[in-house]
């Protein structure tokens, strides 16, 4: 079989680090976290900058899951030997 090239490795599993659009949002989500945008008012009786870095955090752990579920790929050899 071909050596699998860019964001595969050896043994021609994808490797989610190596794709650039998952850094990406990644990036975009840390920006949306972080407290500094001016978000006057309340929601919920909490301050609205609390409630959206908790909103942002869950949509970070998603994003997470969705990676490893449906982005990461292993090769069928690296799961037949971890068993």
């Amino acid at each position: 079989m071909p050596e699998l090239k860019d964001k595969r490795g050896s043994a021609g599993a994808r490797d989610p680090g190596r794709i650039g659009w998952v850094w990406a949002v990644y990036l975009l989500l840390l920006l949306a976290a972080l407290p500094v945008w001016p978000l006057p008012g309340m929601i919920w009786g909490l301050p609205a900058w609390a409630v959206t870095t908790v909103a942002v955090a869950a949509v970070t752990s998603a994003f997470t899951v969705f990676v490893l579920l449906k982005v990461w790929d292993e090769a069928e050899e690296d799961l037949d030997e971890s068993c």
